[in-house]
């Protein structure tokens, strides 16, 4: 009988709008939520890698100079895995700054899925200031 009179005042508070704060009797009848279950990794989830563990080399594919005008320059990106062991399998994208060209650096990334740089990415064109300047690349992120 008491959990039936409480239950009428509940409601009877409510109707005249009042509010309610209702307390189980029974602590150990309340249903305790589930505990948290860890997050397992993804299988698809990138390897743990630093720019470190990459280098980047550019091959001149082609070379065009035109005096003191400098030259134009077709070049592409011969990436090499200088981490430990062999490179993880997964997918990740690489990202490399080039310099050498007049209007300043480039900033290109590359996919890399399973241990292979992604096909569609070939060649860099540029525009250097004079035939002697340097074309250099360097991997600035890994993710």
């Amino acid at each position: 009988m008491k959990k039936k009179i409480a239950v009428t005042a509940v409601v009877a508070t409510l109707f005249l709008g009042g509010a309610v704060a209702c307390q189980p009797e029974d602590a150990d009848s309340v249903d305790k939520p589930a505990p948290a279950q860890e997050k397992k990794a993804e299988p698809d989830s990138p390897p743990s890698l630093a720019p470190s563990d990459f280098s980047v080399d550019l091959k001149i594919k082609d070379k065009q100079c035109f005096g003191s005008a400098g030259c134009n320059v077709t070049a592409e990106p011969d990436v090499t895995y200088v981490g430990p062991g062999d490179i993880p399998q997964g997918n990740f994208s690489l990202t490399f700054e080039v310099t050498g060209d007049e209007s300043g650096p480039i900033i290109e990334t590359l996919d890399i899925r399973d241990g292979k740089v992604s096909d569609w990415f070939s060649e860099i064109w540029m525009s250097t200031p004079s035939s002697g300047t340097e074309i250099t690349a360097e991997v600035t992120e890994v993710e």
